[in-house]
């Protein structure tokens, strides 16, 4: 009997365990550059979730002047673009912060 319940309780953890271990599969690759204020930060692509993030830490400050630089980078020649050799891209300009499940913490 203890033998067939330590095999249940294995299986059990296996499973567990098996379930935890699973990754997410998203490809993140660089498709190039982008100038802002003389300096090139990476442009990078999420395959998962379909955008294309500007790999540039902005400091810390609040929610909203942070929403207004997004959305800043929106105007023309604010952002030059240098894609890699053979990349063909359609850019509709549309940088903002990614929202949350959470909402705003203050």
């Amino acid at each position: 009997m203890k033998s067939t319940k330590f095999f249940v309780v294995s299986i059990f953890l296996f499973v567990i365990v098996l379930v935890f271990s699973i990754q997410a599969h998203a490809n993140l690759n660089v498709i190039g550059t982008a100038t802002y204020n003389s300096s090139d930060y990476n442009l990078i692509y999420d395959d998962d979730l379909n955008i294309t993030w500007l790999d540039y830490r902005n400091a810390g400050d609040s929610w909203q002047n942070q929403v207004d630089w997004a959305a800043g980078l929106n105007t023309d020649e604010v952002l030059t673009y240098n894609f890699n050799p053979g990349l063909t891209m359609t850019w509709s300009n549309d940088w903002r912060l990614p929202s949350t499940v959470d909402g705003l913490r203050v």
